[in-house]
């Protein structure tokens, strides 16, 4: 082996593991290595420079692959991290020397700065919601799904949920996984009506690797108000039998048109299969055969549409038939008499139970009344009106087995049997059965009607007070003079002040007419009325022309 070039020494100095550190590191009189590739020129490869000061005390520790490109071929140094010491001073030089000696002596030296955290390849983001229209307040879910686009990556972090702008409750994790792709799911309960846009942004953590994070685009989302109005034809009760089209009509805010679909149920069972909308948004259910006997809840459901789900119910009764006779005790009732009305039912369903109103000429009499064993009655104290009467009885039904029923009978009330006056009494009077004044009646005071009193008059008749009812069968006054004020409430039967189909002449009233209260039919014709004129609260109707009036009008179907 050729000896080491004395030449060369002063060149380059090289400490490694394998050679002793000179005597000039531990004295710190001169630089203790450098890496020079020629004399006067000092190269440099390195990545990193750490300084330390301390105690005066300057250090440059190059971190680096030593040049290959020396001149000095023979002398090949490790080609792992290489340490130099630029200047040492004093006692603590000498010493931090010693411990650079040692380190060096037990092996190459390596300082790596820490890794760049990495940023993964892109990624896909989805929003989705189910169902996609509700009501106010009902859940929706919404579902944001991430893939990544390189498959070796996963998505990592967690999801932000948006209606339009506004984050929707906090931040979803995401769930570990190593799967390329990824779903996450959360619920939602909004409560404004109109269209919200639902939005996911995935933010990745960019953790080892995850892939980076993204933007979904919008998802609509349509908050409304379902109305869905079901309608039968015919109206319930139904003849068993009778055919019978149930109407499903949806309609909701912010859609022209409803779509999707009606399942119809009886009583909890569903009838045959959904039925789809049609361009009007109704559905329409046949039932051709009818429904059997009984009651059934009949309940449409709305689904899978571009509305709300929403329900709707109604009942359907189908009975037997009900037959109604309507008479009345005595057969041949006389005007001011009492009468009773009664109605006997029969049904082909069952026992019939239930109410009848009763009716004279379409004005209802009384209140409806119940149905036991099969009848029911309405007792009138004062009777009825002398002349026809329609009288109807309508019947209920019992809500199940029996359907409602009508029936009407034509009741002929004769004259009444009155005390007749044709004379001249000094006073008034107390009427509380049927009086009737003839024509040459002079009646020097006022007179009452209550109970089952009537009053008629003859043409020529006087009165020289006033006239008040409260109460009372029937008022009947033609061509008579009334030197007082009339006032008519409560009376059952018919009032009739003239009346010229009747052959009944105009009167002459001294003072105001007031008709109220009153449930017969009213006529009022050809009077001259020295007051005003007043109507209120009639339940029967109330007709009249010719009147002449000096006061006030307020009863407009009187003229």
């Amino acid at each position: 082996m050729r000896p080491p070039d004395r030449a060369d020494e002063p060149q380059r100095r090289v400490i490694d593991k394998r050679r002793a550190p000179p005597q000039e590191a531990i004295r710190g009189t001169r630089p203790l290595l450098e890496d020079r590739g020629s004399e006067g020129e000092a190269r440099r490869d390195h990545a990193n420079v750490v300084t330390i000061d301390r105690n005066q005390m300057n250090l440059d520790l190059r971190v680096g692959r030593r040049n290959t490109s020396s001149p000095h071929e023979g002398e090949q140094s490790t080609r792992g991290p290489r340490v130099v010491l630029t200047s040492l001073r004093g006692h603590a030089g000498r010493v931090f020397g010693l411990l650079t000696a040692l380190i060096l002596g037990l092996g190459t030296f390596v300082l790596t700065a820490p890794a760049a955290q990495a940023v993964g390849g892109p990624s896909s983001v989805g929003a989705s919601v189910f169902p996609t229209t509700v009501s106010p307040g009902q859940t929706v879910q919404l579902q944001a799904s991430i893939i990544c686009t390189i498959p070796t990556e996963h998505p990592s972090g967690y999801v932000q949920f948006l209606d339009g702008g506004t984050q929707i409750d906090g931040n979803v994790p995401i769930a570990p996984t190593t799967s390329q792709s990824t779903s996450v799911i959360a619920f939602y309960n909004p409560t404004t009506s109109g269209t919200h846009q639902i939005s996911t942004v995935y933010v990745s953590d960019n953790s080892a690797g995850s892939c980076a994070g993204n933007t979904s685009s919008s998802t609509p989302l349509l908050v409304s108000t379902s109305t869905l109005s079901l309608t039968t034809n015919p109206p319930s009760p139904v003849a068993p039998g009778a055919p019978i089209t149930v109407t499903a009509k949806v309609s909701c805010t912010g859609v022209t048109t409803a779509t999707g679909f009606v399942q119809f149920y009886d009583n909890n069972s569903p009838i045959d299969g959904p039925l789809a909308l049609d361009s009007t948004g109704t559905a329409n259910l046949y039932l051709l055969t009818g429904l059997p006997v009984g009651s059934h809840t009949i309940r449409a459901d709305y689904t899978n549409g571009n509305c709300p789900d929403t329900t709707q119910s109604t009942v359907i009764v189908v009975g037997g038939t009900s037959n109604v006779m309507v008479s009345t005790v005595p057969a041949n009732p006389t005007a001011g008499a009492p009468v009773r009305l009664v109605a006997q039912v029969t049904c082909t369903g069952g026992t019939p139970t239930g109410t009848v109103q009763f009716y004279d000429n379409t004005v209802p009499v009384g209140l409806p009344q119940p149905v036991n064993s099969g009848t029911a009655f309405l007792d009138l104290p004062n009777g009825l009106t002398q002349g026809n009467h329609t009288v109807r009885a309508d019947y209920s039904g019992n809500g199940s087995t029996c359907l409602p029923g009508s029936n009407s009978t034509m009741v002929v009330v004769g004259a009444a049997v009155c005390r007749t006056i044709n004379y001249t009494v000094n006073t008034g009077l107390s009427v509380t059965t049927p009086i009737c004044l003839g024509p040459n009646a002079r009646i020097q005071g006022s007179i009452t009607i209550s109970g089952s009193g009537s009053l008629t008059t003859a043409a020529g008749a006087y009165i020289g007070g006033g006239v008040t009812a409260s109460g009372g069968a029937g008022v009947t006054l033609c061509g008579t003079t009334v030197s007082g004020p009339m006032s008519l409430s409560g009376v059952s039967g018919a009032i009739t002040i003239g009346d010229p189909t009747a052959g009944c002449a105009g009167n002459q009233i001294y003072g105001p007419l007031s008709l109220t209260g009153n449930t017969g039919p009213i006529r009022v014709f050809n009077n001259i009325i020295y007051g005003s004129l007043t109507c209120g609260g009639n339940l029967g109707t109330a007709t009249g022309t010719g009147n002449t009036v000096y006061g006030s009008r307020n009863c407009p179907d009187i003229m």
